[in-house]
């Protein structure tokens, strides 16, 4: 037997987000819980405002607006360049249209390839507000439990808040990657159920 054939391949992941505190340690942590084979994989980070957008990984394809050409895009180009499935999430910000697209995307049959398409409501942000335990441990506060989070228009504001009168000497990106590390999933699944509790079962299912 060869030495290649003693060893499986390990299994690569495509991940495609919105910005730094997503695509560094803190979106890394939430997949490796979610999903703990992960681990083992190989998980590469590309930014959703890729200036390549208008190149070839996400050329526009089929009908639909253009969040959901660029999933579907992402699909493909995922098979094409060896990956074995494709994680995006990209927030809300407000608008609806967002989900509907994403939706029809993780969705879409015209290709069989492992995909888990979410929306953060409204930002990646708010679902670490979800826990007020983790917050308190995080900042070394006593944080109160925090409004609805999927009503929160400026969660990164609060965060950032929060940080600033703690005690952490992390930084925001750090305070990020541990509050991933932490917070109770199933905290952020009861109280962000329409962006959190969706993405966690389509990334579950892989």
């Amino acid at each position: 037997m060869t030495k290649e054939g003693q060893y499986s391949r390990r299994k690569r992941i495509w991940v495609i987000c919105e910005g730094n505190h997503e695509s560094g340690g803190a979106l890394l942590n939430l997949i490796h819980r979610i999903l703990p084979s992960s681990v083992e994989s190989e998980i590469v980070f590309e930014p959703w405002k890729n200036p390549r957008n208008s190149g070839r990984r996400f050329r526009s394809s089929g009908k639909g607006d253009g969040v959901f050409k660029k999933f579907i895009a992402a699909i493909f180009d995922a098979q094409r360049d060896g990956f074995d499935c494709v994680v995006c999430l990209i927030d809300c910000d407000g608008d609806r249209s967002r989900i509907r697209s994403v939706d029809k995307a993780q969705e879409d049959d015209r290709i069989n390839f492992p995909r888990a398409f979410g929306v953060a409501i409204e930002t990646f942000d708010a679902w670490f507000l979800a826990d007020e335990v983790a917050l308190s441990t995080c900042f070394g506060l006593q944080i109160q439990t925090q409004p609805d989070p999927e009503s929160c228009e400026d969660a990164k504001a609060v965060i950032t808040g929060f940080r600033n009168i703690g005690t952490t000497s992390e930084t925001l990106a750090g305070c990020y990657a541990r509050l991933a590390s932490i917070t109770r999933l199933e905290q952020i699944e009861r109280r962000c159920p329409r962006g959190f509790g969706v993405w966690m079962k389509r990334v579950a299912a892989l």
